[in-house]
């Protein structure tokens, strides 16, 4: 009886763990606002030196905000989509765009060249766009200006974030429902476990007073 009451105990507790483990304490969240463009310019529509000037905002939504709560703050990136058969960003240099964003004040926002693609597309490039940070619910003007007449590839100028590890993120977010579940079976294995423990315990209690 002393066997099977510690083996439950060890059992139990082990399983109880072993659940903790599994189950997938990050909330869920509503990942298709992480595959919004925010802005979309087809490139045949831009004029060779005339400027062109898009306003845009940030999402603010509750989905959102809860979406970065459990990824961490996105970088955002201004690239051209090409016109292929699976999705893929153009190389940059090769657009024969300048682009400048701004707040609606004026004040230019910082950007840097980048060599990310977000989730779901590819790129052959080193330069794929220009990356920038930004808070929920800010608005900015997209300044573009085409350099050229005839670039190497047409496409759409499109405004998209983006999040390191993204793909790891999104099979995360779409398989926490099934270790909900496994968890909550290995933990309920595990209570009976213990039931069985507290059980035996009892047992041998009521045998040694009756001995």
């Amino acid at each position: 009886m002393k066997s099977l009451t510690f083996t439950a105990l060890v059992a139990g507790l082990c399983l109880l763990a072993l659940a903790a483990y599994l189950y997938p304490w990050a909330g869920r969240v509503d990942a298709r606002a992480a595959s919004l463009k925010l802005a979309q310019i087809p490139t045949s529509e831009l004029r060779v030196k005339a400027e062109s000037v898009t306003k845009f905002r940030i999402p603010d939504s509750e989905e959102w905000r809860k979406l970065i709560t459990e990824w961490g703050a996105p970088k955002f990136i201004a690239a051209v989509e090409s016109q292929s058969a699976k999705p893929e960003l153009a190389c940059f240099a090769q657009t024969g765009l300048n682009l400048r964003v701004t707040d609606l004040a004026g004040q230019t926002i910082t950007t840097s060249p980048t060599g990310m693609a977000p989730y779901g597309y590819t790129s052959r490039c080193a330069i794929t766009g220009l990356e920038f940070v930004a808070s929920p619910g800010s608005e900015f003007l997209l300044h573009v200006t085409r350099l050229s007449s005839k670039a190497e590839d047409e496409g759409k100028l499109v405004i998209m974030p983006y999040w390191r590890y993204e793909k790891d993120r999104l099979v995360g977010n779409m398989i926490a429902p099934v270790f909900i579940q496994v968890s909550l079976g290995v933990g309920t294995v595990g209570i009976c476990c213990l039931l069985v423990c507290l059980w035996s315990y009892r047992r041998q209690i009521a045998t040694h007073r009756t001995a």
